[in-house]
């Protein structure tokens, strides 16, 4: 069985990464790549991203990456980082 997982549209991982390094402190590395990903013209709002959305989301596909292992019978390891 293939889980086939949806990837988010990339206007909202960008939010989630600009987010991310802003609560971080990394004030200059946001505000460079909230201009280069032109997060001051999507219509989100900065107040909806909860703190440590991005570490939840990549916990996430994580965990769907190993459940779509253990179903097929793959160890997650072998899957990953395999030679």
């Amino acid at each position: 069985m293939k889980i086939t997982c949806l990837s988010p549209p990339p206007p909202l991982l960008n939010l989630l990464i600009f987010s991310a390094a802003a609560v971080s402190g990394f004030t200059h590395s946001a505000f460079a790549f909230g201009y280069e990903a032109g997060i001051d013209r999507c219509k989100n709002d900065d107040n909806v991203v909860p703190p440590g959305a991005l570490v939840t989301f990549i916990q996430k596909g994580i965990q769907y990456l190993e459940l779509e292992a253990n179903l097929s019978g793959v160890s997650i390891f072998n899957f990953c980082c395999s030679s």
